[in-house]
């Protein structure tokens, strides 16, 4: 591990290996009470705040229709994508992005100052592709349009009880939103190094619960679908799991410049790395550390 953080640009690891913190590094240029972006790691976040959402009732079934909650995206792919297929990014929508700079501009973010329903609005209604895993940061943002609408208390007083007050949180965090208030569900959510290790234990810890919540986490996995990506990962819920070289029940989190929070979900280990670009070996970090019980 000492190896990959001389030669690399990673900025900080925590590592828990289910009873306490065994490692705890930062690099002495970042603040001790700095909020880390983690990239695409948002999703995960999302996702889990999500689940929270499906078993308080607030949505019937992960099977609806989108518009259902979110009436302005009636007559819009996105509206009529379901829930489940949005969260496991199947929903055939590789159509929407035909050319390679469109898809590098609209499938990444979303347009400057357009609000993200506008944005989902504007790519039309094609019919829908084969319903295979298609990576996207937009149908992230139209789960994240959903979590708004059944939010109505204010998706902020909610994310404290259900995120921040659940997983113990001790520093602020944050998901940038549209002024519209919709969250950047894909990929803006801020938190402290030490936060991002409490909420992978949390998560990681809701794995093995009873009821709702944990067969939603559980399904992550058990219905996760293969990806065309590198290292024959599967996809589901927006959590990465089953990757082969790794020897233990893994769920991940990650994200752009390759920041991730890594869970043995049997154990209840978690491995938390940030860094500015993807210049080390995830794998060797992640099975130095997890060997190790």
């Amino acid at each position: 591990i000492r190896r990959q953080i001389a030669r690399s640009s990673i900025i900080s690891i925590l590592y828990y290996d289910g009873e306490r913190i065994r490692y705890d590094w930062r690099r002495d240029d970042v603040p001790e009470d700095a909020s880390l972006w983690g990239h695409s790691m948002a999703k995960g976040i999302a996702s889990w705040l999500f689940g929270k959402a499906y078993c308080g009732g607030r949505i019937d079934s992960l099977g609806d229709r989108i518009k259902k909650y979110v009436p302005k995206l009636d007559n819009s792919f996105y509206g009529d994508a379901s829930i489940s297929d949005a969260l496991d990014m199947s929903s055939g929508d590789e159509v929407l992005y035909p050319h390679p700079k469109y898809r590098r501009s609209i499938r990444s973010r979303l347009d400057r100052g357009k609000p993200i329903i506008d944005t989902l609005l504007s790519l039309g209604n094609p019919r829908p592709g084969e319903k295979e895993f298609y990576y996207s940061n937009v149908p992230a943002n139209a789960i994240g349009a959903v979590l708004f609408s059944v939010t109505p208390e204010g998706l902020e007083e909610f994310a404290s009880e259900a995120m921040a007050d659940d997983a113990g949180l001790r520093y602020p965090s944050l998901f940038l939103a549209d002024w519209e208030g919709v969250p950047h569900a894909a990929n803006r959510f801020y938190a402290h190094r030490m936060d991002w290790l409490r909420l992978g234990m949390r998560i990681a810890e809701q794995f093995k619960a009873e009821g709702c919540i944990g067969d939603y986490l559980r399904s992550a996995v058990a219905e996760a679908i293969p990806t065309s990506l590198p290292y024959r990962v599967k996809y589901g819920k927006f959590f990465w799991s089953s990757r082969p070289s790794v020897r233990f029940n893994d769920v991940w989190m990650m994200g752009s410049g390759c920041p991730s929070v890594v869970m043995d979900v049997d154990h209840g280990r978690v491995l938390a790395v940030h860094a500015i670009r993807c210049d080390y070996a995830a794998t060797e970090i992640v099975n130095a550390a997890f060997e190790r019980r």
